[in-house]
């Protein structure tokens, strides 16, 4: 092995590499930053424990967020199934249009309804949502991760928005603020 090879496969270069993508996906799907972090830790310890197995160094990124997923699978399970994830303008580079503080009370306001309406969804729906409009994954790259055939996948999205189509216009309520931004309230009466 060269040197160039060994970085490449230190836990250091990995974590520099990978961890602050990791990160970001559990804090998609749990929606908590403590949960994040400890589903992050755990996750290193798994990858650390590993890492020197790893054959393709071309598949890492795959292989670790294979990893993250899993670890997050048994995460929502010791929990009972719940299924929480944040849309957070602060997550992907956005935030509210003007910064004032009632645009950020409405962007909370909003977090909030989808949050609730989102912990209906199965986990194994909600993952494939994650990985494909937030990690920007191919459906190739989902299967990889999720261990599922293609197929699976493409169902996975299809059924994944279906359900989260209906949740949302169920339990919430969509309008446009005066920026032309989207915003929700959560229905009277749901949850």
């Amino acid at each position: 092995m060269t040197t160039g090879q060994d970085d490449a496969n230190s836990f250091e270069y990995f974590y520099r590499e990978h961890g602050e993508a990791l990160y970001n996906y559990l804090r998609k799907l749990t929606g908590q930053e403590e949960d994040a972090e400890d589903l992050l830790q755990e996750t290193l310890v798994k990858i650390a424990a590993h890492l020197s197995d790893l054959e393709d160094s071309s598949r890492t990124r795959s292989w670790a967020f294979s990893i993250a997923t899993n670890t997050a699978v048994d995460f929502f399970r010791r929990r009972g199934g719940k299924d929480i994830v944040l849309f957070d303008e602060r997550i992907h580079g956005g935030g509210a249009a003007s910064g004032d503080i009632e645009d950020r009370v409405i962007v909370d306001e909003m977090n909030e309804c989808i949050r609730g309406e989102m912990g209906r969804i199965a986990p194994h729906y909600h993952i494939v949502l994650v990985l494909h409009y937030f990690e920007h994954m191919s459906v190739e790259e989902i299967a990889g991760v999720c261990g599922i055939s293609i197929s699976a996948v493409k169902v996975r999205l299809h059924r994944g928005r279906l359900l989260l189509n209906s949740i949302l216009t169920r339990g919430c309520n969509f309008y446009y603020d005066r920026d032309s931004n989207i915003r929700c309230t959560r229905k009277p009466g749901s949850r």
